[in-house]
């Protein structure tokens, strides 16, 4: 076990970017339910329109849910990172105390 400990705090908060920026790019694209065509649009298959439809409102409900637990991902990265920068900040300040 190695007797260091390390924490790349740029990376967390590199990462936390990069999944706001994914959250938001899926935030853009907009709602796949907005999807919609008369039943005609499938043919001879009534039943197609209608399991689009309700493959649409799933879909739709599966991205609401990833970008709400991706935030949350995020903020939880950010939370981590401030931490790590307050804790840092703290020995220093001790060390600077108590060291002299």
């Amino acid at each position: 076990m190695p007797d260091e400990f390390a924490v790349a705090v740029d990376a967390l908060v590199e990462a936390a970017d990069g999944v706001r920026g994914v959250m938001d790019a899926l935030r853009d694209v907009g709602e796949v339910r907005d999807i919609d065509c008369a039943a005609s649009a499938f043919g001879e298959h009534p039943r197609l329109a209608t399991v689009t439809a309700e493959f649409c409102d799933r879909w739709h409900d599966g991205v609401k849910n990833l970008t709400r637990d991706g935030d949350g991902i995020a903020h939880a990265l950010e939370s981590s990172a401030q931490e790590y920068l307050d804790s840092d900040e703290a020995a220093r300040k001790a060390i600077e105390r108590y060291g002299r």
